[in-house]
């Protein structure tokens, strides 16, 4: 394994932060812009050749920006040469989409999977995942990490009332809860947009 390189996309900065203080090391430095038109483009501003990189972006909103800036960052770093690339997702919004229940509809969190895949992401970490079967999707490693309840200090979960991750959630945290209801629909998993408010006054998801 190479050297350690953790790169903060524009979704989490102050989670990829903190990580990397844990970590005892810098952040490598990048940039993400959005264009007028809309375009998103990224780069890395360090050299990250034969280095173990993780980078750190959450699928939340502005979802489908998030989304495809994750796909460059992959994607620039596998063109840079690193060794190996970590896709860390705190929060993965189309994990709801994980079946056909509906005809003709997509299953979007294969799709996306499937996409982060062709990026070039050599293993995958996510959190609080809809269905833990949704490792499935993914053919690179992926783990979904569930906590006890020594390991949390604070906790904000982003999930509907039915989830898993929020009864382990209710389980174990001592601190509030962010919850994202869903809107009763014949697909049962499209979610009004409903935007908790965590503790510290941060929105679901992100941490700008």
């Amino acid at each position: 394994m190479g050297q350690l390189a953790i790169l903060a996309g524009s979704g989490n900065p102050i989670f990829a932060r903190r990580i990397a203080q844990c970590l005892q090391v810098a952040l490598t430095p990048g940039e993400a812009q959005v264009f007028s038109e809309g375009n998103v483009f990224v780069r890395v501003l360090e050299n990250v050749r034969g280095r173990d990189c993780f980078v750190i972006q959450g699928v939340h909103r502005p979802v489908n920006d998030n989304f495809v800036e994750l796909l460059f960052w992959i994607d620039a770093l596998k063109r840079a040469s690193a060794a190996q690339v970590t896709a860390v997702i705190p929060y993965f919004s189309y994990a709801k989409g994980d079946k056909k229940d509906e005809p003709r509809v997509s299953i979007r969190a294969r799709v996306c999977a499937d996409a982060i895949e062709k990026a070039g992401a050599d293993r995958v970490l996510t959190m609080d995942l809809h269905s833990p079967q949704i490792q499935g999707f993914f053919q690179c490693p992926g783990r979904s990490p569930v906590c006890s309840q020594s390991d949390l200090r604070s906790c904000a979960i982003t999930a509907d009332s039915g989830s898993c991750g929020l009864q382990s959630g209710r389980r174990f945290c001592q601190v509030g809860i962010s919850v994202c209801e869903s809107a009763g629909s014949a697909g049962g998993d499209r979610q009004q947009a409903a935007e908790g408010s965590f503790r510290d006054g941060s929105g679901a998801g992100g941490d700008r």
